[in-house]
């Protein structure tokens, strides 16, 4: 096809990417035969990534089984994994969004992945940086999406799912699938003006996003002209997932092209930032003598968990348990015990099952349910909301804020990491009388500790390695989960409880939150 780049008027050019952003890094392989997907998105063009056409003898338009539309013209992104392609066909276009993004915004990238159809349930995280090296070189805003659902459910990796959109809830378009991590859970799409300036530079003008109707309290894609027409749906509230049986008529595979390097990498357990450690284990060590000392004070941030490490929950909620349920004396202890264990199994399930994480509010509305049913308590309606709220603004522990004050004194950044929805954990920062910097949800990467991805959080939002950070547990499963990251970790052993591996013990532990002051 002929292949040229988008020429920037004198005034007008690419967007950057945010000097401070965290930083993904990819190396583009040689260019070999593979499919991916593309998007009509008006007069004859069609949208996809860059690395689905750059490079290629030939592009084409999968419209049916061993036929295809040859590309006549291929018009790419200087510095961003886009392209333009014009094949002939010219179906009704998805539009472009107009609305800004927000954090944990529902969007619902759909495509060909494995070369089949299929769509990913993701939220919006924040914006990242990607550059891309080897066969050509790129460095470009991202938009970073946490995995909630794929469809089918065993779908094993995306590949082929580059070049696809991502769709908010009312079927606009507001980003291109470049990149995506099965290790991470995560979805990497362009930035939209990245998108908005490729289409003004080749001057192809988009549709305005349309007007959403409503339909017995769920939002329809209206006025596309190609949803109604697919199985394909979106609809409000956020649970709504788009059904990939069929993508609409504007989306296609486009075949004969390069593979996503990012999936690949991904596979090959390379996929890094410019500091990150490939290994998935680092040795435990114990804090004895002064060098090791001063290591582990090198690290700028401390993070905590935070229901077991930084508040007491008992302390909290025993007072909230007598007076709503009015157990014998000394019942309320066992109940909560259940409580808390039902609440954890319940996360540790939503890992397993792999059908996108159950959210901690709920983890805990079911474990309070199992509780109440097996100590034989009927908890009415309103009784049960003022349980389950009480979980939001728990009070930290006695030495909480002297430990906190101090390290912030040393000039530490603070920040929560824990299994606790973001609201849920707001609510215990607020409880602090020392400002947190950062507050870590698994909410933001779709799975529950011990999964290595919590841990990689803080490196992803701010740019830093694993070793940059020192994690304090109050669990023995956090305790093996930050290890296994590699991320050093302080246990606040309040119960003198033992790892069940230990070859993922805590560089230091001791029996309450001062002895961080030891080793940070």
């Amino acid at each position: 096809p002929a292949v040229r780049f988008a020429a920037p008027a004198p005034d007008s050019r690419p967007p950057a990417a945010a000097p401070g952003a965290p930083v993904l890094t990819i190396e583009v392989p040689e260019k070999q035969p593979s499919t991916g997907t593309a998007f009509a998105i008006g007069g004859g063009w069609w949208l996809t990534a860059r690395h689905v056409a750059d490079g290629c003898d030939s592009v084409g338009l999968v419209t049916a089984p061993r036929r295809a539309a040859r590309a006549r013209r291929v018009v790419l992104h200087p510095d961003a994994d886009l392209a333009l392609l014009s094949a002939g066909l010219d179906p009704a276009p998805l539009p472009l969004a107009t609305a800004s993004l927000r954090r944990g915004q529902d969007g619902f990238a759909i495509g060909y992945p494995q070369g089949a159809p299929g769509d990913v349930h993701a939220r919006f995280m924040g914006r990242a940086r990607l550059r891309s090296v080897g066969r050509y070189r790129t460095d470009e805003p991202i938009l970073a999406w946490a995995e909630r659902r794929r469809v089918p459910d065993r779908l094993p990796a995306l590949g082929g799912l580059s070049g696809g959109p991502m769709l908010d809830e009312r079927g606009a378009v507001i980003g291109v699938t470049v990149a995506a991590s099965q290790r991470r859970g995560r979805v990497m799409t362009s930035d939209p003006a990245s998108v908005r300036w490729l289409l003004a530079e080749a001057g192809v003008g988009p549709r305005p996003s349309p007007p959403a109707t409503s339909r017995g309290g769920a939002t329809t894609c209206a006025g596309t002209g190609a949803w109604p027409r697919s199985s394909a749906t979106c609809a409000a509230p956020p649970a709504a997932v788009c059904s990939a049986r069929s993508p609409p008529p504007s989306v296609t595979r486009a075949g004969a092209v390069l593979p996503s390097p990012f999936s690949r990498a991904a596979r090959a357990g390379v996929l890094q930032g410019p500091e990150e450690r490939t290994d998935r284990r680092a040795p435990s060590r114990r804090i004895g003598d002064e060098r090791e000392r001063r290591r582990m004070a090198d690290r700028r941030l401390v993070t905590f968990d935070a229901y077991a490490a930084l508040v007491d929950f008992r302390a909290t909620l025993t007072p909230v348990v007598d007076r709503l349920l009015a157990p014998p004396a000394g019942a309320a202890d066992s109940f909560l015990a259940d409580w808390r264990a039902g609440q954890l199994g319940i996360a540790a399930l939503s890992n397993a099952l792999k059908r996108g994480r159950t959210t901690f509010h709920d983890c805990t509305a079911l474990a309070l349910d199992h509780a109440a049913a097996r100590h034989g308590i009927a908890v009415p309606a309103d009784r049960r909301d003022e349980l389950i709220a009480a979980w939001y603004p728990l009070r930290p522990w006695p030495e909480a804020a002297g430990v906190l004050g101090a390290l912030k004194s040393r000039g530490h950044e603070l920040a929560i990491l824990s299994n606790g929805d973001r609201a849920m954990l707001e609510g215990i920062a607020g409880e602090l009388t020392v400002a947190l910097d950062h507050v870590f949800s698994t909410e933001d990467c779709g799975v529950y500790k011990p999964a290595p991805e919590v841990y990689d959080l803080p490196v992803e939002a701010l740019g830093i390695a694993r070793a940059d950070y020192l994690h304090v547990a109050g669990s023995p499963n956090d305790v093996i989960g930050a290890k296994a990251a590699g991320v050093a970790c302080y246990w606040s052993n309040r119960t003198s409880d033992r790892v069940l591996l230990p070859e993922f013990s805590a560089d230091a532990e001791g029996p309450d939150l001062r002895g961080v002051l030891d080793v940070a």
